[in-house]
Protein backbone atom coordinates (compact mmCIF):
# COMPACT_ATOMS: atom_id res chain seq x y z
CA UNK A 1 0.00 0.00 0.00
CA UNK A 2 1.29 3.45 -0.91
CA UNK A 3 2.24 5.63 2.09
CA UNK A 4 -0.23 8.35 3.08
CA UNK A 5 2.67 10.73 3.81
CA UNK A 6 6.01 11.49 2.15
CA UNK A 7 8.57 13.89 3.63
CA UNK A 8 5.92 15.42 5.90
CA UNK A 9 3.45 15.97 3.06
CA UNK A 10 0.03 14.32 2.74
CA UNK A 11 -0.15 12.21 -0.42
CA UNK A 12 -3.19 12.99 -2.55
CA UNK A 13 -2.44 11.07 -5.76
CA UNK A 14 0.10 8.39 -6.71
CA UNK A 15 1.02 6.00 -9.50
CA UNK A 16 1.48 2.27 -9.38
CA UNK A 17 5.08 1.05 -9.45
CA UNK A 18 6.60 1.46 -12.91
CA UNK A 19 9.88 2.20 -14.66
CA UNK A 20 9.88 6.00 -14.97
CA UNK A 21 13.57 6.11 -15.81
CA UNK A 22 16.57 7.21 -13.80
CA UNK A 23 17.38 10.54 -12.21
CA UNK A 24 20.97 11.40 -13.04
CA UNK A 25 22.61 14.12 -10.97
CA UNK A 26 26.25 15.05 -11.34
CA UNK A 27 28.25 13.90 -8.35
CA UNK A 28 25.44 11.70 -7.05
CA UNK A 29 24.43 8.10 -7.55
CA UNK A 30 21.78 7.56 -10.25
CA UNK A 31 18.41 6.62 -8.75
CA UNK A 32 15.61 4.74 -10.48
CA UNK A 33 12.21 6.42 -10.36
CA UNK A 34 9.55 3.85 -9.47
CA UNK A 35 6.61 6.00 -8.29
CA UNK A 36 5.26 9.49 -8.84
CA UNK A 37 3.12 11.18 -6.21
CA UNK A 38 1.33 14.48 -5.68
CA UNK A 39 1.31 15.71 -2.10
CA UNK A 40 0.68 18.80 -0.01
CA UNK A 41 2.52 19.96 3.10
CA UNK A 42 0.49 21.30 6.06
CA UNK A 43 0.00 25.05 5.84
CA UNK A 44 1.58 25.23 2.37
CA UNK A 45 -0.70 26.21 -0.53
CA UNK A 46 1.63 24.57 -3.08
CA UNK A 47 1.30 21.01 -4.33
CA UNK A 48 4.38 18.87 -4.76
CA UNK A 49 5.10 16.52 -7.62
CA UNK A 50 7.36 13.89 -6.06
CA UNK A 51 9.53 11.34 -7.84
CA UNK A 52 10.14 8.35 -5.59
CA UNK A 53 12.30 5.24 -5.59
CA UNK A 54 11.09 1.66 -5.04
CA UNK A 55 11.17 2.14 -1.24
CA UNK A 56 8.94 5.27 -1.48
CA UNK A 57 11.83 7.59 -0.65
CA UNK A 58 11.48 10.98 -2.36
CA UNK A 59 14.29 11.45 -4.88
CA UNK A 60 13.24 14.97 -5.85
CA UNK A 61 10.16 17.16 -5.80
CA UNK A 62 8.86 20.25 -7.58
CA UNK A 63 6.14 22.60 -6.37
CA UNK A 64 3.20 23.77 -8.46
CA UNK A 65 0.10 25.86 -7.73
CA UNK A 66 -2.46 23.07 -8.28
CA UNK A 67 -2.98 19.32 -8.51
CA UNK A 68 -3.94 19.74 -12.16
CA UNK A 69 -0.66 21.49 -12.87
CA UNK A 70 1.27 18.66 -11.20
CA UNK A 71 -0.59 16.09 -13.27
CA UNK A 72 -0.01 18.03 -16.49
CA UNK A 73 3.71 18.37 -15.83
CA UNK A 74 4.07 14.65 -15.06
CA UNK A 75 1.96 13.58 -18.04
CA UNK A 76 4.06 15.70 -20.41
CA UNK A 77 7.06 13.51 -19.52
CA UNK A 78 5.21 10.26 -18.82
CA UNK A 79 2.04 10.25 -20.99
CA UNK A 80 0.75 6.84 -19.87
CA UNK A 81 0.41 7.69 -16.17
CA UNK A 82 -2.58 6.25 -14.36
CA UNK A 83 -3.32 8.19 -11.16
CA UNK A 84 -4.71 6.66 -7.99
CA UNK A 85 -6.36 8.90 -5.42
CA UNK A 86 -5.86 8.41 -1.69
CA UNK A 87 -9.29 8.71 -0.11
Amino acid sequence: MFPEELDGAKVLWFTEKADFGVLEEEGKEDRAISYIAIAQKPGDPAYYLMLCDAAYAVITDHSFPSVEWCKTMAEMRYPDIVWNKIE
